[in-house]
């Protein structure tokens, strides 16, 4: 597992819908990892795959989500 010391400027991450399809097939449904990490914390999506980056503040960890599918 690699702590980056910048914010990562890449890494975005495939958004399925509830039954696991992609939202849209061409162009996929990529979100930058800004707005997964939102959508996670408002408990919009669930983690279904993460890559090995971390971002951290001075009390949390996460690591970066790679697929999410929505809740709903």
């Amino acid at each position: 597992m690699q702590v980056l010391s910048h914010p990562p400027s890449g890494w975005p991450a495939l958004v399925l819908n509830a039954d696991f399809r992609p939202l849209s097939y061409y162009p996929l449904s990529l979100w930058p990892w800004q707005e997964v990490i939102k959508a996670v914390f408002l408990d919009r999506v669930d983690v279904v795959s993460t890559y090995d980056q971390v971002v951290h503040s001075p009390s949390f960890e996460m690591r970066l989500p790679s697929v999410v599918s929505l809740k709903h």
